[in-house]
């Protein structure tokens, strides 16, 4: 296996280790107590009430986000936009303080990802890299890649796009993940400001999730317009190859082969691991 190629899998790999060490995206005790539970009115009061009142809804404060803040602030997606604009003012506000800062983008990533249909694919992601045999997988066998692409992108359920996939909604989330990258550098640098003073935001997670926007925003696509056309069609492709020969993917992407020293110097990404507790983690990657 070409070792580009390798650090492509190795970087799957490192997500997969992280997010089944960790908890879920959501704490279980809002269900659990019956709290938090938010409906779209009280969505649209918060809207009008400003940040404060968006983040007191969502349970960040209290220890994890309400999954039924989630499901209302998502309930369409002009009531997503409304509320990511309320807090997206936040994030923009030089004198906001750090901490409502920190919430606010949080807010904004889980909506976002929820919309796309991104917790999806990540969601599946430990499933399917738990799978894979490293020892006897081969790029040369098509097959082998197919099937772990297939298990990536399985029957969805984003709030924006109809049941099932093809290859430009495919796009559509693996682009909306790496356009999140900049998000997650903000995000870094608001921890860093605030010293993680939000309870209920989940680091690990966030590290985790910013781990697979940047290997996506760092992979090549010379011949594409971006890395979700890319791996699109190099999906609908390889499910199909037959031979003879390897598949042909640097004609879609191209895998540096500094990826995971790069991943591990990114400053904003040691700064995630770092409120995570899992700058020991990220550091011993390749060792």
């Amino acid at each position: 296996m070409k070792r580009n190629h390798m650090m492509l899998f190795i970087g799957a790999a490192l997500i997969a280790l992280l997010m089944g060490s960790c908890d879920t995206l959501f704490t279980n005790q809002f269900q659990t107590l019956g709290l938090g539970q938010v409906s779209y009115q009280m969505i649209q009061d918060a809207v009008a009430g400003g940040t404060g009142a968006i983040i007191a809804q969502s349970g960040l404060e209290e220890g994890g986000i309400s999954p039924s803040f989630l499901a209302a602030a998502t309930a369409t997606e002009d009531t997503a936009d409304e509320v990511k604009a309320v807090l997206q003012a936040t994030v923009n506000n030089p004198a906001a303080p750090p901490e409502e800062k920190q919430a606010a983008q949080v807010l904004i990533i889980e909506i976002e990802l929820e919309m796309n249909g991104g917790n999806d694919l990540i969601d599946n992601i430990v499933g399917a890299i738990g799978t894979i045999d490293f020892n006897n997988f081969s790029l040369s066998n098509s097959s082998d890649l197919a099937s772990l692409l297939s298990s990536l992108f399985p029957a969805k359920g984003a709030k924006v796009l109809p049941e099932g996939w093809d290859q430009a909604q495919i796009a559509a989330v693996l682009d909306g993940i790496a356009n999140s990258e900049g998000r997650f550098s903000d995000l870094a640098q608001f921890l860093v400001a605030g010293n993680y003073s939000v309870p209920g935001i989940d680091a690990a997670r966030l590290a985790q999730v910013g781990t697979i926007a940047n290997i996506l925003s760092r992979i090549g696509h010379a011949t594409y317009p971006t890395i979700g056309a890319a791996l699109a069609d190099l999906i609908d492709d390889v499910t199909g190859f037959a031979g003879p020969g390897t598949f042909p993917y640097d004609t879609y992407i191209q895998v540096p082969s500094s990826l995971m020293d790069d991943i591990k110097a990114d400053p904003e990404l040691r700064s995630l691991f770092g409120a995570a507790g899992l700058l020991d983690l990220l550091d011993s990657l390749g060792a």
